[in-house]
């Protein structure tokens, strides 16, 4: 039901690419990331095993904010 309301008010809205509901997922992972700068809380509320797999956001901003965000990340092996 969820996937076919996003769908349908992304065509609505005259987008060209469709949507579904986890791209919604990324776009807010991506913006609370910019936000909070803090990797750990986003991995926690995600549920991502790792911090590793929670870091692929990086590669959707910008250099230098993920930078600085990658700069605050401590691993922890």
């Amino acid at each position: 039901m969820a996937y076919m309301i996003v769908r349908q008010s992304g065509e609505k809205a005259g987008l060209q690419k469709k949507i579904y509901p986890h791209l919604l997922r990324h776009s807010c992972a991506i913006e609370r990331l910019k936000q909070s700068g803090n990797p750990k809380a986003l991995q926690i509320h995600l549920g991502h095993a790792t911090p590793l797999i929670t870091l692929r956001y990086l590669s959707t901003i910008g250099a230098e904010e993920a930078l600085r965000i990658q700069q605050g990340v401590k691993f922890e092996l």
